[in-house]
């Protein structure tokens, strides 16, 4: 109960006006749970798409200092099989690629590359990486809200906020939490109701560390198949991905 009143007060600080038990809104809002996996569904249902994208993720160290790596991320889908992510900060940068046939990480840096088989959907390949490999696809989130029927059951806590101006777009704010994460999601009242940016407290660590990440989503773009199939340089060297069990 103490939690409950807790966030009441935070949310009424916010808006500005008195919150009570008596008018508090439900715990979960079917309307804003449904906006969530509605924009996660628009996001799958594209033809074409790029994002490109502003993360901070934060670190926080054991003597509780908090350092926050920024890195720009540049994302490129095309008919639900096709998927190029650039992710690049001044020290480093790694490209994922997918074909529909084949899935490649490179290093252009360190000139190593793994590629392993799959066919399959962008989300189908998403989520494959993660259970089987334990590498987490940059905004993977995007693609993966609400394709499972646990999503729904797994959110405690889901409301409207309130709208906010981002990049010069109207954005609805929604809070989410679940057993282990809060999340907050950022909809663009137009535009078919795109993400603009998002927010997740990773509520695992007592630390409590964030992950936010801004977007624009470009849906009007021409992409070259080839875009999506790595080649690799003549001095590149293989190497294998490794399983969650080894």
């Amino acid at each position: 109960m103490a939690r409950v009143s807790v966030l009441l007060a935070s949310v009424a600080s916010i808006l500005g006006a008195p919150v009570t038990a008596q008018d508090a809104p439900p715990a979960v809002d079917p309307a804003a749970l449904q906006a969530l996996f509605d924009m996660s569904e628009r996001m799958r249902g594209l033809d074409s798409f790029t994002i490109t994208a502003d993360i901070a993720s934060e670190v926080v160290l054991v003597t509780g200092e908090r350092l926050t790596s920024i890195d720009q991320v540049l994302i490129d889908a095309h008919k639900g099989t096709n998927l190029r992510i650039e992710k690049t900060s001044p020290t480093r940068e790694r490209i994922f690629y997918f074909n529909g046939e084949s899935a490649t990480l490179w290093g252009p840096v360190t000139q190593f590359y793994a590629t392993t088989a799959f066919s399959g959907t962008n989300a189908d390949l998403i989520a494959h990486l993660s259970q089987t490999f334990g590498y987490e696809v940059p905004l993977s989130d995007l693609f993966l809200l609400g394709t499972g029927t646990e999503d729904a059951e797994a959110v405690t806590q889901a409301r409207y906020i309130r709208p906010a101006n981002i990049g010069g777009r109207v954005c609805g704010q929604f809070a989410y939490r679940f057993e282990n994460v809060d999340l907050q999601m950022w909809i663009d009242t137009a535009e078919g109701g795109l993400p603009c940016a998002y927010q997740i407290v990773d509520r695992t660590d007592d630390a409590s560390p964030t992950f936010f990440a801004t977007l624009e989503v470009e849906t009007i773009v021409n992409l070259d198949d080839n875009r999506f199939t790595f080649v690799p340089p003549e001095d590149a060297i293989a190497i294998q991905f490794e399983t969650v069990a080894e």
